[in-house]
């Protein structure tokens, strides 16, 4: 056979796109020499497991193109897609499956019952291909036209409906009755660079925060002052205090805000209020970096700016 896409499906069964036998192939783990075939005609690309031995596919080579759903041995339910060159899939939180669209620019959504709806909001000529769960009900999205990744949130099942009288099972989700996906408690991955030269005089610092997911991002700017202590609190020097204890006070200078809809890198200029150089001296800046699930990061850069030559 001509095997392309693989995958494993709820129950363990192995799946295999036979691009060449215009079926899908199931193999038993405990029992490989008995596989089930499902006939589905055209030329089968990938394959994605879903609730028990249930599976859909992509069939871009089919006149016209669709795509599919079955649970062996059961035949085939054939969705016609014309225009649309199915290609990546995979099984999203809510249960039903998802098609990176490459020639349309969008993607399906498959439902175990045969339904077919479209999401779109890609660019003109993007070239969706692959497509892959990931965690906190998202899809991440190969844009293969434009060379980019897109990130597809929001991808959960809607809450069961009350049953009447109250109490009982709620019906299953689409798809089978998958449970509920873990909620998102993963801090943002977040890394910092700065960006300038460190010599007093200067009016701004930059700093350059990475991110591994959506998140939104704060800056603040402090300097490093002498102080004094009174009642247990680190101040500004006065002449009564003059004898008093040395401490060090940690003077916010300036904020600066950004945020990224995906993995990347954003730039922030703090500057002093009021604006102005800023002096010989030591700084820190402190970078927040907050996901949409509320989970938060945080990291400190020291900076010691110098007399300048």
């Amino acid at each position: 056979m001509g095997a392309r896409g693989t995958a494993v499906a709820g129950d363990g069964t192995i799946l295999i796109a036979d691009f060449a036998g215009a079926r899908i192939v199931s193999l038993v783990p405990t029992a490989l020499d008995r596989p089930v075939f499902t006939d589905v005609g055209g030329n089968p690309q990938e394959v994605a497991g879903g609730s028990g031995a249930a599976f859909a596919y992509t069939n871009a080579q089919a006149t016209p193109q669709e795509v599919g759903v079955a649970t062996p041995p059961g035949a085939a339910l054939r969705v016609p897609t014309p225009g649309t060159d199915p290609f990546g899939i995979a099984l999203g939180d809510d249960g039903a499956w998802w098609i990176a669209n490459f020639a349309s620019h969008d993607l399906t959504r498959l439902t175990s019952a045969g339904t077919a709806t479209k999401l779109g909001g890609f660019s003109a000529a993007s070239g969706p291909r692959w497509i892959a769960r990931g965690l906190g009900g998202t899809l991440w999205v190969s844009l293969e036209k434009t060379r980019r990744v897109a990130r597809v949130s929001g991808v959960e099942a809607p809450p069961p409906p009350p049953r009447e009288g109250g109490g009982g099972t709620p019906p299953p989700r689409d798809g089978g009755g998958t449970t509920p996906p873990p909620a998102d408690r993963a801090r943002p991955h977040l890394t910092l660079a700065r960006v300038g030269r460190a010599v007093a005089g200067v009016r701004s610092i930059v700093v350059t925060a990475k991110v591994d997911e959506a998140a939104t991002i704060s800056a603040t700017l402090r300097q490093r002052i002498l102080g004094k202590k009174r009642r247990g609190a680190c101040v500004r020097p006065t002449r009564r205090l003059r004898r008093a204890r040395s401490c060090v006070r940690r003077v916010v200078l300036g904020r600066a805000s950004g945020s990224l809809n995906g993995p990347g890198s954003v730039r922030l200029t703090l500057r002093r209020r009021g604006g102005g150089a800023l002096a010989a001296g030591r700084y820190s800046v402190t970078v927040v970096a907050r996901d949409r699930a509320g989970n938060r990061s945080e990291q400190t850069l020291a900076i010691t700016l110098r007399r300048g030559r």
